[in-house]
């Protein structure tokens, strides 16, 4: 089931699609993924960011939400790379 979230800034809306236990392709022994996608409007409707993702961990409203603010959003977005 795909659930769609929107939610209205200031500045724009924030736009969430997800869908649980998605198969990684198109065959039957295809592991199943969970797949979210974030995309960012402005104000006027241009889309500002657009990304996906796929995970293992379930995802619901409650958990996807939860995503660090980016920037676009008033919020700092903050990578970080180790090296093994």
């Amino acid at each position: 089931m795909v659930q769609r979230l929107v939610i209205k800034k200031r500045r724009g809306k924030r736009h969430q699609l997800e869908v649980n236990k998605v198969p990684l392709r198109g065959t039957e022994d295809a592991i199943e993924v969970n797949w979210c996608e974030l995309t960012i409007t402005d104000k006027d409707g241009r889309v500002t960011y657009r990304n996906a993702w796929v995970s293992d961990h379930p995802l619901s409203e409650a958990n996807v939400v939860s995503f660090p603010r980016l920037p676009g959003l008033g919020g700092r977005l903050k990578t970080r790379t180790t090296m093994c």
